[in-house]
């Protein structure tokens, strides 16, 4: 933008930059969730609570486990919104995120998920993203109604 021409979504420039603060701020969103779980479920804060994969409704920790989840990706598509703004590349920045958090997840708990919760509540946040998040930048940015000034 330095050189006054409008920014092309395609650039691999763009691309990057986007996806390095969309990467921060779902991950910061990730572990300041985990902190008001891990406090509000009374359970030893971890820092690898926002890659668990042993999810369920069996003790407190693996409920903290699956809610993290969920709504770190709900979350999700809110910054989606504000960051990435692109309708036509929302799956390739959901996809790139469900990858890249599917792979930092068998790497952080140095095994791969095996829940079938965590599967499902997975693909399910990752399909949130993609839609709700090309849809809210399709109708409340790309089709917003366009103001003219007139004298």
């Amino acid at each position: 933008m330095l050189s006054g021409k409008k920014e092309n979504d395609g650039d691999t420039r763009v691309i990057l930059r986007k996806l390095f603060f969309f990467f921060l701020a779902f991950y910061a969103v990730a572990y300041a969730l985990s902190g008001i779980l891990a406090g509000a479920f009374r359970i030893t804060y971890r820092g690898s609570l926002p890659f668990e994969h042993r999810v369920g409704f069996g003790n407190s920790e693996e409920i903290a486990a699956w809610l993290n989840l969920l709504l770190e990706f709900l979350i999700g598509v809110v910054l989606y919104y504000y960051i990435v703004r692109s309708a036509r590349r929302a799956w390739d920045y959901t996809l790139t995120l469900g990858l890249f958090h599917f792979v930092l997840s068998c790497i952080v708990t140095l095994d791969g998920p095996t829940s079938w919760l965590w599967w499902i509540t997975f693909v399910l946040s990752c399909a949130c993203i993609w839609v709700f998040g090309e849809l809210a930048c399709h109708y409340l940015r790309d089709q917003r109604e366009i103001t003219l000034d007139r004298p």
